[in-house]
């Protein structure tokens, strides 16, 4: 991003969270079992594109988020990072740290930056033709961009995440929805997505190194995470939410809009 910023002559503004609260709340969603340990870097993003869009009075914020590359993902897989009481819940059940400073992107702010800020989210990629693959070509010859090994590997716990906790605890493979997705856009086909479903989601022979990095930066131990990987899974209805309130919101906000 910097490197992109950079050649182009973007102003580049890096927000870093306070470490102790971010670390604190993703180990709690690891400890609660559930599918959505990244649910607080989904939060943490758009809270601080709102706050920064805000700031410096930005209408309009550019999001690479969609339809050809993510317009399949079985509902299951991913609870809705809105839904305040789930996230707050969870936290207060398995944390042990005060969320002063986290920046909260919730139901209600999501109101409050669009109808009365009148900041919108512009998914750019739905309004043309988009393929991965050319856009990958794209950016490694024009920009110096380098690819990083699978989709949303530029972080590393989001790697892990969909690479090893997934698939392993959940029997969740992201690569089914990124592979069918392409298979409808024509970008590859059923037969090759099949067979590189064949192979592990994670590399069993750096699998080992990348746990200890996790425990490390999460401060826990392995035989801790080893024992949180044998809990039971869990899903966001076995904790308390807002779905049905949201859903009504959201329905008649597609009805009025």
């Amino acid at each position: 991003i910097k490197n992109i910023a950079d050649l182009l002559g973007f102003d580049y503004q890096s927000n870093v969270l306070d470490w102790e609260e971010f670390k604190d709340l993703q180990l709690s969603f690891l400890k609660a079992s559930v599918p959505e340990p990244e649910t607080p870097t989904d939060i943490a993003m758009l809270g601080v594109l709102h706050q920064i869009a805000d700031e410096y009075k930005i209408k309009f914020i550019i999001s690479g988020g969609n339809f050809a590359t993510e317009g399949i993902l079985p509902r299951i897989w991913h609870y809705n990072s809105k839904d305040s009481k789930y996230m707050l819940h969870i936290h207060n059940k398995f944390g042990t740290k005060k969320l002063k400073t986290f920046p909260l992107f919730t139901w209600y702010q999501e109101i409050y930056y669009k109808f009365f800020k009148g900041i919108r989210i512009v998914y750019l990629l739905n309004y043309l033709p988009f393929s991965k693959n050319e856009a990958m070509q794209l950016l490694e010859k024009e920009l110096g961009w380098k690819y990083y090994g699978g989709k949303h590997y530029e972080s590393k716990y989001t790697g892990f995440v969909q690479s090893y906790i997934l698939p392993v605890k959940f029997h969740i493979d992201y690569r089914r929805a990124t592979f069918s997705t392409q298979i409808c856009t024509g970008e590859i086909s059923r037969e090759d997505a099949l067979k590189r479903l064949e192979t592990l989601s994670y590399n069993p022979d750096k699998v080992r190194e990348e746990i200890d990095y996790v425990c490390k930066k999460l401060d826990i131990t392995t035989n801790e995470f080893e024992a949180i990987m044998k809990e039971r899974p869990k899903w966001y209805w076995e904790y308390p939410n807002d779905e049905k309130f949201l859903n009504f919101l959201y329905n008649l906000y597609r009805k009025l809009f």
